[in-house]
């Protein structure tokens, strides 16, 4: 076991957890984990995928782990977890992705930009994609463009290295659809899932599945600057960002996108 790359549990519900892991491993895909934290010895240098959906994780680790190889972390439906990784020790992260349950009444939806996005663009330069699933239909007030149904245009700021741009960020109002034939099916998704994918300039950017919901939700996604590098983006910086659903097989509560908002991301 101790050189052990690919440790793949699905759906399997276990009452404790372990007490070690391999530290060879590349790629830790475990949903519905059972511990508070994964454990202490783990230090796993070669790690590049951590996905743990489900999972009953309130914080990954204590203190700073240095982790140059990890570049996507998924705690999607983690709805205990209390605490945001240290990202100090993981320069090369490319996507973190989270589900909230819930918000606090006393703080606004404007501070999940500064207690989220920017401490993660600070803290880890590579990072290009970090998305999260809200609860309720209330907008953040700094989206400008909106625009109905599944799709939204906007002119990109052009990319400079000096520039205070830091990104962008696209989100999608969406609610249960009860038009299942509507919907395409994805099979690797569980049958009472959903998902919703952004696409833009040739790259797909894939949210946390979600669950049957009887509510507004909001998908929010923040992308960095990186993808619009001139290699990366057409020549007029016209972009058209497209929101795609999807559902498991023979799920018949599906998802619609009912709006979808942009907004460029500049430092303070």
């Amino acid at each position: 076991m101790g050189k052990l790359k690919l440790l793949y549990i699905h759906n399997l519900r276990l009452a404790l957890g372990p007490n070690c892991l391999p530290n060879a491993l590349r790629f830790l895909n475990w949903s519905w984990y059972p511990s508070k934290s994964l454990p202490p010895s783990f230090q796993p240098d070669e790690l590049t995928e951590l996905s743990l959906p489900h999972s009953n994780i309130r914080h990954l680790w204590n203190g700073m782990k240095c982790l140059v190889k990890l570049k996507s972390i998924d705690l999607s439906y983690s709805i205990n977890l209390t605490m945001t990784p240290d990202f100090t020790g993981i320069p090369n992260l490319e996507r973190y992705c989270r589900s909230i349950k819930s918000l606090p009444s006393e703080v606004k939806m404007e501070y999940l930009e500064t207690l989220d996005v920017s401490f993660i663009f600070a803290e880890a330069p590579s990072f290009r994609f970090f998305c999260c699933v809200l609860p309720g239909s209330e907008m953040f007030e700094w989206f400008s463009n909106q625009s109905l149904g599944d799709t939204v245009t906007e002119k990109r700021p052009p990319y400079s290295s000096n520039s205070k741009w830091i990104g962008f960020a696209v989100c999608a109002l969406f609610a249960a659809h009860d038009n299942p034939s509507a919907v395409p099916e994805d099979r690797d998704l569980h049958p009472f899932q959903g998902v919703i994918t952004c696409s833009f300039d040739g790259h797909e950017f894939f949210g946390p599945p979600v669950k049957q919901i009887g509510s507004d939700h909001l998908l929010l996604s923040i992308f960095s600057a990186r993808y619009c590098k001139p290699e990366n983006c057409p020549d007029d910086n016209l972009t058209k960002f497209v929101f795609y659903t999807y559902r498991g097989v023979g799920n018949n509560r599906c998802l619609k996108i009912k709006k979808c908002f942009f907004k460029s991301v500049n430092t303070f």
